[in-house]
C-alpha cells in the first residue's frame, strides 16, 4: 500500500472528467451529442466508487441560479426549495416511466418538458396558474435493479422575486418616497420627515413580503409531498 501511486485532488478531478468523457465515447456520437443525463451520471459515479446522493446533490447545487446559491440568503428571504424523496420497492421499467412522463403536466397542474432517459426520468416545468406564478418544479427518477427512488422540488425563487420586488419596491417603495417627498417636503418641508417615512414603508413592506412568503413555502412543502407521493403510487 505505501508504494501505491498517490494522486492529488487536481489530478482526482481530472481523472474523473477523463472517466466522464470515455464514458460517452463509448457510447457513440449520437449519445455523445445529447449530453449525459443525471442517471447516467450517477452510473458513472458508481462505477467510480462515488454514491448517487452525492452526485444529485452536486447536480442540484450546480443548477441553483447564482443570486440564491448562499441557503442562508434562501432561509432569510424564505424561499428555500422544497423536496421530497422517496425510495422504490420495485424497479420502475421503460413503459411505466414513458407513461408517467405523458401525466406530469396533470400531475403537477404546470407546463414543462422532460424525457425518458438512460435509468430514468428527469422532468423540469414552471406553474402556469396565475395564482402560482414563479414556481419551478423538477422531478427526476431513478431506475435501479434494487428499485430507485423519486425526487421531486418545487423551488420558490422567482416567485420570491417577483413578490419582494412588487410589495418592496412598488408598494414600500412608491408610496413611502410618494408620502415622504410630497407631504415632508411639500407640505411640511421637514428633511427628518421625508427620510424617515420611506424606511418605515420600506421596512413594513418588507416583513409583509416575508410573511406572504412563509405561506408559499409552507405550501410548497404540502405540494411536494403530495407529487412526490403521487408519482410513486403510480410507479
Amino acid at each position: 500500500m505505501d508504494g501505491e501511486r498517490r494522486y492529488s485532488d487536481k489530478e482526482v478531478e481530472a481523472i474523473l472528467a477523463k472517466a466522464v468523457e470515455l464514458s460517452r465515447r463509448e457510447r457513440g456520437p449520437a449519445a455523445h451529442g445529447d449530453g449525459t443525463s443525471l442517471p447516467e451520471l450517477e452510473r458513472i459515479a458508481t462505477e467510480a466508487g462515488l454514491s448517487a446522493e452525492t452526485v444529485r446533490r452536486a447536480a442540484s447545487e450546480l443548477e441553483r441560479p447564482k443570486s440564491w446559491q448562499s441557503s442562508g440568503l434562501r432561509h432569510f428571504f424564505r424561499a428555500e426549495a422544497a423536496t421530497r424523496e422517496i425510495a422504490l420497492t420495485r424497479k420502475p421499467d421503460h413503459g411505466a416511466l414513458a407513461r408517467l412522463l405523458a401525466v406530469l403536466p396533470d400531475i403537477l397542474k404546470a407546463s414543462g418538458s422532460g424525457q425518458v432517459v438512460e435509468g430514468g426520468l428527469v422532468w423540469r416545468g414552471s406553474a402556469g396558474t396565475p395564482e402560482r406564478r414563479g414556481m419551478g418544479f423538477r422531478v427526476e427518477v431513478s431506475s435501479a435493479e434494487q428499485g430507485g427512488w423519486v425526487l421531486a422540488t418545487v423551488d420558490t425563487a422567482s416567485a420570491a422575486g417577483g413578490l419582494y420586488g412588487g410589495i418592496v419596491g412598488g408598494l414600500g417603495g412608491g408610496c413611502g418616497l410618494g408620502v415622504g417627498l410630497g407631504v415632508g417636503l411639500g407640505a411640511l418641508g421637514s428633511t427628518p420627515f421625508a427620510v424617515a417615512v420611506p424606511i418605515v414603508c420600506l421596512g413594513l413592506s418588507f416583513f409583509l413580503a416575508r410573511g406572504i412568503m412563509g405561506l408559499v413555502s409552507r405550501w410548497a412543502e404540502r405540494r411536494v409531498r403530495e407529487i412526490a407521493d403521487e408519482i410513486a403510487k403510480r410507479l
